[in-house]
């Protein structure tokens, strides 16, 4: 509450300052000026000629029109009193004026247009001083200004009534333009009238008014002594008539010149501060200006501790691949964003890569970034394949309400094996980097969407085989955001790689986070296997359903693995047989998952070209062949198994067992009688 008495005191140096002594002065300066004239008219009785009056007659209404304006404009600056009602009273008088000078005899003798009598002529006079303190009266009572439309109408039909002389009145003239005894009446008692209205309206304006309420009510006094003293004359062009005319061009000589001199005060004040607040504004500027600076430091460290701490603070390797990664802000500033990177050591050997983007460059994409790498961190430990991994992120992220879109590219590398699996939502595809000069390539896998749109949907895996030596290259979109879209960026990128190939991964990062777009923000991880393939190739699958397609279409990769080096000949028996082959784990896969309570491990093994599947789960319980009915449609697995393969059978182990099957995948199809036996419903099933 003090502080908004203390605001209340203060003066906008763009507003003039209000002078307590204003009132005072300016009403002696009118009661001096109206003694002045009134004793030059006893003692030296001018007589100007009457064309004169024309000029002084015409200046008033001019006069009154400038400050109308200026008052319009800055009416707003005072409702107490309300300058508004005073303006709607000065235009009234403003037409009334017009009125009485088109009518006056020394302009019109006959009246003028609106055929005027010199007695309506007399009552326009009246009418216009009438206004003006009707205005003074309403606005200093601070009456509600929805009356001022009433007011001005009534005011305007009156005027123009009197100017077509349709309104009957008392003689006010003498056939020889003397006053009468009503007319110095009504003069004598709207002179107390407007005296009492000018006194309450610089009253209620207080001590200290604003310039143009001081003004109006000083220049108001000179309207008083304008109807004093045209009452004492008695008649128009006497000397003591002059004093009144004299006294009326003053009235708004005054309010005119006092407008227009706040007006210029007003320019002058935005125009010219004083040099004491110019410094203190100065002094204010420097001041916030530091505090800004100091604001955008403690964000710049904060943003960077806590990117810090988002990020993994080392990169999970093993003894045959080498990572490295690199990461880089958004804008001029480098602001903290939803970009990262990390590596995770699977239970199963593998390494999992990952790399991804959450929509944004701000506090919220970092703190959604750092729950989804919790999440995808989660999984992984948890063995999920790929694909399945990237479904689970997005369902945590629509059943916790993220609303950021997130993509993300996600690889399972095996390096021993020489193998990686790889899944990709929204993200640009892995680059692959040969080792021996060949140009770098963009993985042909299909990009699913970012993961948080709403819906299912399932994401394809792709299963391949790395070169030796081979560095694999993941990144964000941060790389690709310049100008000149997609394709040039990645053109672009491609030569950095090309160029790079043969350095270190910490080089080679470097110069791919150079090539970033500086307004968003990027990562990029790389990774290169030193060691040779074995002919062997794992995967670790959850107990659900969905890990029979999965393993199939992984076993398939990896057979076109080792048909494209060359360790098996495309033949159509190799086709046949690889059908085959991905029937029977699909069997073992089935009894698998009703009866493991852990995940599932699949070996695939090549003794040249013969092709042995192991399926690893922690059940001990051992399968057995069962006679089965005509009529049941279950229990048949082993039965396929037993007859599609070259050998099969069942291993114990300490944490449970493995089933397995060997085929040749070079040999002929299945005989006859082995296909009847496989399919013969009056034979032993499986249990």
């Amino acid at each position: 509450m003090a502080q908004g008495r203390a605001g209340q005191g203060r003066v906008d140096a763009r507003r003039p300052r209000p002078d307590p002594r204003l009132a005072v002065v300016g009403v002696g300066a009118a009661a001096v000026a109206a003694s002045g004239a009134y004793v030059v008219a006893l003692t030296l009785n001018p007589l100007p000629p009457r064309s004169l009056s024309v000029a002084m007659f015409v200046m008033t209404p001019v006069l009154a029109a400038i400050a109308l304006g200026i008052l319009w404009s800055r009416q707003h600056e005072s409702v107490r009193p309300d300058l508004r009602w005073f303006n709607t009273g000065l235009t009234i008088a403003l037409l009334a004026m017009v009125l009485q000078i088109a009518s006056f005899p020394s302009v019109a003798p006959d009246g003028g247009l609106l055929g005027t009598t010199q007695n309506s002529n007399a009552a326009l006079y009246l009418l216009f001083h009438a206004a003006t303190s009707a205005g003074l009266l309403l606005g200093a009572t601070r009456r509600s200004v929805r009356g001022r439309g009433l007011f001005l109408t009534f005011g305007v039909v009156a005027a123009l009534a009197l100017g077509f002389d349709l309104v009957p009145l008392p003689t006010l003239l003498t056939a020889d333009q003397g006053f009468t005894d009503v007319l110095i009446g009504t003069e004598i008692l709207l002179a107390a009238l407007t005296a009492a209205c000018a006194w309450l309206w610089l009253a209620r304006g207080g001590v200290t008014p604003r310039p143009l309420v001081g003004w109006v009510g000083i220049s108001q006094t000179f309207a008083v002594y304008d109807l004093a003293l045209n009452a004492l004359s008695e008649a128009r062009f006497s000397a003591i008539w002059w004093s009144s005319l004299s006294m009326r061009v003053a009235t708004y000589a005054v309010l005119a010149g006092a407008a227009v001199a706040v007006v210029l005060r007003m320019v002058r004040g935005l125009e010219h501060y004083a040099e004491a607040e110019l410094d203190r504004r100065e002094a204010q500027l420097r001041d916030s200006l530091g505090a800004v600076e100091q604001l955008l430091e403690d964000a710049r460290e904060t943003s960077a501790t806590l990117k810090s701490h988002l990020l993994p603070r080392q990169i999970q390797d093993t003894e045959s691949v080498e990572v490295s990664a690199r990461y880089a802000g958004a804008g001029e500033e480098k602001e903290i964003g939803g970009d990262w990177y990390d590596t995770i050591v699977l239970p199963d050997g593998g390494l999992a890569l990952v790399i991804g983007d959450v929509e944004g460059h701000d506090l919220a994409a970092a703190t959604v970034m750092a729950q989804v790498r919790a999440a995808v961190h989660s999984h992984a430990l948890e063995g999920h394949p790929p694909s399945i991994l990237l479904g689970r992120v997005h369902q945590f992220l629509v059943q916790a309400h993220i609303e950021r879109l997130v993509s993300l590219a996600y690889v399972q590398l095996y390096p021993q094996d020489r193998l990686m699996t790889v899944a990709i939502a929204g993200n640009p595809p892995p680059m692959l980097i040969p080792a021996h000069g060949d140009a770098p390539r963009l993985l042909d896998h299909e990009i699913g969407p970012p993961l948080g749109v709403g819906g299912h949907y399932r994401w394809t895996e792709r299963t391949l085989l790395l070169p030796p030596d081979a560095t694999i290259v993941m990144f964000t979109d941060g790389l690709l955001e310049r100008e000149g879209g997609y394709d040039d960026q990645f053109a672009a990128l491609m030569n950095v790689a090309r160029h790079a190939a043969t350095a270190d991964l910490d080089e080679l990062t470097r110069a791919l986070i150079g090539v970033h777009a500086v307004e968003d923000d990027a990562a990029v991880l790389a990774a290169r296997v030193t060691s040779d393939a074995r002919a062997v190739a794992e995967r670790l699958l959850p107990v659900r359903p969905i890990s029979a397609p999965i393993a199939r279409a992984w076993l398939v990769d990896v057979i076109e693995v080792w048909v494209t080096t060359g360790r098996l000949h495309d033949t159509e028996d190799l086709r046949d047989n690889s059908e085959t082959a991905t029937l029977l784990l699909t069997e073992l896969l089935s009894n698998a998952l009703r009866h493991a309570e852990e995940s599932i491990r699949v070996s695939v093994e090549f003794l040249g070209t013969v092709l042995r599947v192991d399926v690893f789960e922690s059940s001990h319980r051992m399968p057995r062949v069962r006679a089965l009915g005509s009529t049941e449609t279950s229990g048949r697995g082993l039965r396929l198994v037993e007859s599609l393969s070259d050998d099969w059978g069942v291993t114990p182990r300490e944490q449970g067992k493995s089933v397995w099957f060997r085929l040749d995948l070079a040999g002929g199809p299945p005989d006859e009688e082995r296909l009847s036996s496989a399919f013969d419903l009056l034979g032993d099933g499986l249990s």
